[in-house]
């Protein structure tokens, strides 16, 4: 990913999966409601992304998290916005009950390629962690809706006084569990917990639950790409996060 000019976003995928025709789908879409940036040209030979660029930074970059924590509102309205658009895109779509099956394969594969780097006492942790998830019910009665499904840092467009004006990277967009947004919001504790309760979409000591074990396992996705990628640092900046976040969870 690169801009051109100071005004667009230029993204080549280094494996061509079709994400970006899914992303281009979603942001065309959702441009026309504030939430995406406006999508310029998608090209599938060879596949390429062109987007406008939205005059701001990302969260990770900005100087001061105080200033997006007193805009949490405005974060919860955004991922309400998004969970309630209705999007005709070739995305996966999942209700509440296919969802489990996803969450089964998705974090059985992930801890499967991470084991080789993981002591053997975590990998245990975090199977049983997985285990206890997939068999209490309740974590699978939710309403299943449009998602971003990778809300992070880099994918959030902010100010420098921390509104948020876009988010970014639709690749992962489906319907699923919108908890799984929510969870994104947590790479700062008290903006997640502030957007957690501002949101509107569920009572949040219903969404708690499910919102802490996706809190927990996201090391998982950091050990397995720095493996895939040959990052290292990455790997073991993963390894740690896991084996941190694996402490405080019940």
């Amino acid at each position: 990913m690169f801009e051109v000019n100071g005004s667009y976003v230029v993204k080549i995928p280094r494996i061509p999966n079709g994400k970006l025709r899914k992303e281009a789908c979603v942001m065309r879409e959702l441009y026309e409601v504030g939430i995406a940036p406006r999508p310029v040209l998608y090209s599938s030979e060879p596949e390429v992304l062109i987007y406008e660029k939205v005059d701001g930074v990302t969260a990770a970059e900005l100087s001061d998290l105080k200033a997006m924590r007193e805009h949490s509102d405005e974060v919860a309205s955004v991922l309400e916005l998004v969970h309630s658009s209705q999007v005709n895109c070739d995305i996966p779509r999942y209700d509440s009950q296919s969802w489990r099956g996803w969450i089964k394969q998705t974090y059985s594969t992930l801890i499967s390629r991470a084991s080789s780097v993981l002591d053997p006492k975590v990998t245990v942790c975090v199977t049983d962690v997985l285990h206890r998830f997939l068999v209490d019910r309740s974590n699978f009665e939710f309403n299943a809706k449009f998602i971003h499904g990778d809300i992070d840092p880099r994918n959030l467009i902010v100010n420098q006084m921390g509104n948020l004006l876009a988010l970014i990277d639709w690749g992962e967009a489906m319907i699923g569990d919108p908890a799984l947004d929510y969870a994104g919001t947590f790479f700062d504790r008290v903006l997640g917990e502030a957007v957690l309760k501002t949101q509107r979409e569920e009572p949040p000591s219903e969404m708690l639950k499910r919102v802490m074990f996706y809190v927990t396992t996201v090391p998982l996705y950091k050990v397995v790409y720095g493996l895939e990628m040959n990052d290292f640092p990455m790997v073991e900046q993963g390894v740690t996060e896991l084996s941190k976040a694996l402490e405080g969870f019940n």
